[in-house]
């Protein structure tokens, strides 16, 4: 009796395990020529020289046999054969995009289980992938049909959730059938049945059917520009908008906004990045740094490698006042006062010689400051003096060089004055940010840059030079003062923009603003389109850049800029700039003469007091 139970215990437990799982031990491996066929196909399409084999995730063994796994090898193919659990990175060196990922499936389809093979795929999303169903197709029932047919909807719906752009899905039977399953994104998504006849892996992207990019423009100039044209209708350009244009006529899709779009009113490149990563939109009509805050597989190809850098305002001219001190602390100053000293010394020292009885150290300090007030300084501003001529050759060729030097001196003075008058020299710039911390100059910069400054130019550069710049909290006000060149305060500036003002400034024929080589504060930055995560674009896109690079395109583009932001009415046509030659001279102007001219009749006065109460005290 205890035998009897224990047998029918048994056969009680091999019942409920066979009906646990009936179909999956009920056929045997896929068809050894058929699966050649059909791998030899897709090669003849495309290059395989991996294949990746994912076993069912309940079955043991691979749904492909020894002898299929054998001809692969043969036909210089790696083969690599993974379980379903199986953790792996099939990216890198080790596995080039000349992939073939296999995978054995069981039913009941459970698309969660899968996860980890996606996670093997990584950023690779574009591979191609063949689903093998363990199931025959052809003899089974309408309703069996039916319910095979719901179960690869629920399998391809996963997939295109993956971002799988590359999926076909074939049965055991498949060569009976003599079809493969598939979808499409485009125009919507949709599963397709098609001939094995047909192309197994067609360029899915070559025609969308007039699918929509969803896309925003950064609205950061002159990569995307948006105004409104004289009829009220809303105008979208710039070069960044130029490629995303070529990239959906190349591909027969339309742009789609996902937001409202207001000109001079853009989104904080956190909304963007949002948006994004909960696809809102696919990508954007607008640049960032590759590796700054987006992972190196949400960004495209490098489309320009462009600087940062701090636009200053150039100093502004002296003023006229000034000209004067700085004429004589000039070197015509220098030379004025080693001529006035040379021959001061060279007339007292002829006078004394002829003064036998008079050579005292006070009489030659006096005749010494006699001849440089009343000689020589009088001679060299061209003025008349009296200088009493002797016989002698010394003097006398003494005082003819007095007299060239006097026109000399005169002359050089009037001409740069006269220059100095009608084109004033400008202060000195500032050149590094130490000089920057001298000067009232501020930079602008808006919030969200300023946050950026730290992973291009680290902390102690921001705890040193915080002073210098000045936040303005809202992106829009920024971009919008920036645009107006207020020489005021300095600015942040990309590459692309500040070769639109070198234009702006060129054509103008004004020079306002500079950068300085060493206030640089990013080189090299190398820009690409942020996408939404794991982007079925992103392969063709980057395709697409590199054409429009090799094409010189995205430059002509570029310098095309300067243009699109005059037509778009960002930048003002004519800048009204002072000019000294409209303004006569005035008292002010005149100050340092009127300082002098104040400073030599006080002297005089004194002097004359003091020589007339010494007169008083002699007599």
């Amino acid at each position: 009796m205890w035998c009897t139970s224990k047998i029918l215990w048994i056969l009680t437990a091999l019942f409920h395990t066979a009906k646990a799982h009936p179909i999956i031990r009920e056929h045997d491996n896929v068809n050894f020529a058929n699966f050649s066929k059909l791998i030899e196909k897709i090669r003849l399409e495309r290059a395989i020289e991996t294949v990746v084999v994912f076993k069912a995730f309940h079955d043991q063994q691979s749904c492909l046999g020894d002898d299929a796994l054998r001809s692969l090898q043969r036909s210089n193919i790696t083969v690599i054969l993974l379980n379903a659990t199986s953790s792996c990175q099939l990216q890198g060196a080790d596995v080039n995009s000349e992939l073939l990922v296999v995978r054995c499936v069981a039913e009941p389809i459970q698309p969660h289980l899968l996860d980890l093979m996606v996670s093997c795929l990584g950023v690779v999303r574009d591979v191609r992938i063949l689903f093998i169903w363990n199931v025959n197709y052809v003899k089974a029932s309408p309703g069996r049909r039916n319910e095979l047919r719901q179960q690869l909807r629920k399998l391809f719906v996963y997939c295109a959730s993956m971002k799988l752009l590359n999926v076909i899905s074939v049965y055991s039977d498949f060569e009976s059938e003599g079809l493969y399953y598939t979808y499409s994104y485009f125009p919507n998504f949709h599963l397709e049945r098609k001939q094995l006849q047909n192309a197994c892996f067609p360029n899915r992207l070559k025609d969308m059917q007039g699918a929509a990019l969803r896309t925003l423009p950064d609205q950061n100039e002159p990569r995307s520009i948006v105004w409104r044209d004289r009829w009220g209708r809303l105008q979208i350009g710039g070069y960044m908008v130029k490629v995303i244009e070529t990239f959906a006529a190349h591909h027969n899709a339309t742009i789609s906004y996902a937001k409202s779009i207001v000109p001079d009113v853009t989104y904080e490149y956190e909304v963007i990045f949002s948006m994004l990563q909960n696809e809102t939109i696919d990508f954007l009509m607008g640049l960032t740094g590759i590796g700054w805050k987006l992972k190196a597989s949400q960004v495209s190809a490098p489309v320009i490698s462009m600087f940062w850098a701090t636009m200053l305002p150039r100093p502004p001219k002296r003023p006229i006042r000034d000209i004067y001190v700085l004429i004589f602390t000039s070197v015509i100053g220098l030379i004025l006062l080693i001529l006035l000293l040379i021959f001061s010394c060279l007339l007292t020292c002829e006078s004394m010689r002829w003064r036998h009885n008079r050579r005292t150290c006070s009489n030659a300090c006096g005749l010494f400051l006699f001849t440089l007030m009343n000689v020589s300084l009088r001679s060299m501003l061209g003025q008349p003096t009296h200088v009493h001529i002797t016989a002698a050759f010394k003097k006398r060729f003494i005082c003819i060089l007095l007299f060239v030097a006097g026109i000399y001196v005169s002359t050089i003075s009037t001409s740069y004055l006269q220059t100095y008058l009608t084109s004033s020299p400008k202060l000195q710039r500032v050149n590094t940010f130490d000089e920057l911390l001298r000067v009232p100059t501020r930079v602008k910069i808006s919030l969200a840059e300023y946050n950026a400054l730290v992973d291009f130019v680290g902390t102690r550069f921001l705890e040193k030079y915080t002073s210098v710049f000045l936040i303005t909290p809202s992106i829009n006000d920024y971009y919008y003062e920036r645009k107006t060149l207020n020489t005021h305060f300095g600015y942040t500036v990309p590459q692309s923009l500040w070769k639109t003002f070198v234009e702006y400034q060129r054509r103008l024929g004004v020079n306002l603003f500079y950068i300085s080589d060493q206030m640089i504060l990013a080189k090299n930055i190398q820009m690409g389109i942020p996408m939404s995560p794991h982007s079925i674009y992103r392969c063709k896109l980057n395709v697409l850049i590199q054409n429009l690079i090799s094409a010189g395109l995205v430059e002509y583009w570029e310098k095309l800029a300067y243009g699109d932001m005059v037509s778009a009415g960002k930048l003002n046509k004519t800048i009204s700039t002072p000019n000294n030659l409209e303004h006569s001279l005035t008292l002010g102007n005149l100050y340092w003469i009127w300082w002098l001219y104040g400073v030599g009749m006080c002297v005089a006065v004194g002097i004359f007091l003091i020589e007339r109460g010494v007169g008083k005290n002699q007599y």
